[in-house]
Formats: structure tokens, C-alpha cells, sequence
């Protein structure tokens, strides 16, 4: 698994302009959140209730990119 931030890096590459970018972690990731770059902005964080993960956290992410 990787950051936010080094995830963000590769948004050229992954993603149309006005794209956004989901991504699936686990806790909700707040020292995540707070180290992105200024270029990625936060839209929503999703709190995600998987089957059979036992009360495990699971959180969605979604991103978007300053042109």
C-alpha cells in the first residue's frame, strides 16, 4: 500500500482532467489527509462496511486536482 500523497503523483497518468481519483483505505486516514499536496484537494471520505472484515475499518477517498 502507498500514501495519499505518492498516490496523488501519479494523477496524470491515471486520471482524465476533472477526473477524480477514489481510493480505499483502511482507518480513516487523517496524517494522510493532512500531507497532501496543495494541487490535491479532498472532496469526500466515505466510511465503507465491508462483509465479513469483523468491524474492521474500511474508508473511501475521493480526490481531486487543481489544474
Amino acid at each position: 500500500m502507498t500514501s495519499l500523497a505518492n498516490l496523488s503523483q501519479c494523477y496524470p497518468l491515471i486520471c482524465k482532467q476533472n477526473g477524480r481519483l477514489w481510493v480505499m483505505k483502511g482507518k480513516y486516514p487523517e496524517s494522510e489527509l493532512q500531507q497532501l499536496p496543495e494541487y490535491c484537494q479532498l472532496q469526500q471520505v466515505h466510511s465503507v462496511v465491508v462483509p465479513y472484515l469483523n468491524e474492521q475499518q474500511r474508508h473511501l477517498v475521493e480526490l481531486s486536482f487543481k489544474s
